[in-house]
């Protein structure tokens, strides 16, 4: 997912310009040259995978970030200058989240993104609210999930769509397996490729765990094994191999259109599954 096409000191501007209480849009008139600056350091940070080292701090509303401008400052910017729909600025909010791809969350590829998430959380992160590069559009479950706990190193890092290196989406690092039983179940884990650095797969560790994907996922999974028993029940005169063969070919296409998507990992999982595919779909 490619970063937004925006211009940030634009999008600063606009928003800053329908404030409406004079001494707040006046601290943040006086930064508004520095807004070119935070971007170009942000992106720089970004795409080095350095986020984690930008200083942060919990502040209080009325505390001091940047010049003269309050943490109240950046916040009102964003909740009553982005996100309420009759503001002007409302249309840059707007244009982020229809830039998710077929509408779905980018961290956990399923939900309806729906709403913006801070990457990195504004509430320690003031100067970024409505920075676009730190906008993510986001399913509302994905934005509950993730705690206001920031990264301290760099592989505490969960994964930006905008910024991070193409390996992290196009080689699979998401598994599952089944549970077998009475009641089948799938259970997912990350499991990445050989050569990947101890950093890379903390990452994608920590984003696993972050947005609680693995029951998450176990929920959608539920439902499909009930849908896939019912159509292989259908076809009960095919023997395991065509079974597997059909169940890989249908991984295979869904690793075509998401190498990690909950699809992929549900799939090649039960396509080498003997007890399954001999028979304990019909359970």
């Amino acid at each position: 997912m490619s970063k937004p096409p925006l211009v940030a000191s634009k999008v600063f501007d606009s928003c800053v310009s329908t404030v409406s209480d004079a001494a707040s849009r006046a601290r943040l008139q006086a930064i508004s040259p520095t807004t070119p600056r935070t971007a170009t350091y942000y992106e720089q940070l970004a795409v080095n995978q350095g986020l984690y080292s930008i200083p942060h701090q919990t502040y209080q509303p009325h505390d001091v970030v940047t010049g003269a401008a309050t943490r109240k400052d950046f916040n009102d910017l964003y909740e009553l200058q982005m996100v309420v729909k009759s503001k002007p600025s409302r249309r840059y909010y707007d244009e982020l989240i229809a830039r998710a791809p077929a509408k779905k969350c980018p961290y956990c590829g399923f939900g309806h993104a729906r709403t913006l998430d801070h990457y990195l959380p504004k509430a320690k992160f003031p100067s970024y609210s409505v920075l676009p590069e730190n906008l993510v559009p986001a399913c509302r479950d994905c934005q509950s999930c993730k705690s206001a706990n920031v990264a301290v190193a760099a592989g505490d890092q969960t994964l930006h769509p905008y910024f991070d290196p193409n390996f992290f989406f196009t080689e699979r690092w998401l598994h599952a397996r089944l549970v077998e039983g009475a009641e089948p179940s799938i259970e997912f884990f990350v499991a990445c490729p050989e050569g990947w650095t101890a950093d890379a797969i903390s990452r994608v560790q920590n984003h696993f765990d972050a947005y609680e994907l693995g029951s998450r996922y176990a929920i959608e999974a539920g439902e499909e094994l009930t849908n896939i028993g019912a159509m292989l029940s259908i076809h009960i005169q095919k023997d395991a191999a065509s079974i597997k063969a059909e169940l890989h070919a249908q991984a295979a296409v869904e690793q075509s259109l998401f190498p990690n998507s909950w699809k992929t990992a549900l799939y090649a999982a039960l396509s080498v599954n003997d007890w399954y595919c001999d028979g304990g779909f019909r359970v």
